[in-house]
């Protein structure tokens, strides 16, 4: 029984490195793109969020970031003019928008990297992977009280 702990063990390490891999090789993409991985983020969320999930703080919360990290993350994209404000339907609101440019930038996203190569993998790889990584968000986000 211990040497089949062991073994998992051993095998559960090389697939967190391995994990850990794939994340700094996704990070250095990103800082080499000019945008911190928290703008990335921000651009995919306002390329598809609904109106009404448009605010920094809707994003502040689905991100787990603090509204002010947000907001500092949104105002260097409205800068750059990949994003624009908008009254929203009360007029004490604002809902971020992406603009034209902020579209063309989602291109270089540095995160479809990492989706093309698993679109690549044969069915039953991408299924596995795909589920695991499922079942692996989800206890992090059990034993950490939030996602990480």
């Amino acid at each position: 029984m211990t040497n089949d702990y062991e073994g998992r063990r051993r095998a559960a390490f090389a697939a967190g490195e391995l994990i850990e891999i794939v994340t700094r090789a996704f990070i250095r993409s990103a800082q080499r793109s000019g945008l911190t991985r928290t703008q990335w983020s921000a651009l995919r969320y306002f390329s598809q969020a609904a109106p009404e999930a448009r605010s920094i703080g809707a994003f502040a919360r689905y991100h787990q970031v603090t509204p002010s990290s947000a907001s500092q993350s949104i105002g260097h994209l409205r800068q750059s003019g990949f994003v624009s404000y908008q009254t929203g339907e009360d007029a004490r609101t604002s809902l971020v928008v992406l603009t034209e440019q902020g579209h063309n930038r989602l291109v270089d996203d540095p995160l479809l990297k990492i989706v093309d190569r698993l679109e690549s993998l044969p069915d039953g790889q991408f299924t596995a992977i795909v589920d695991g990584l499922v079942e692996l968000a989800k206890l992090t986000e059990n034993n950490d009280g939030e996602r990480s």
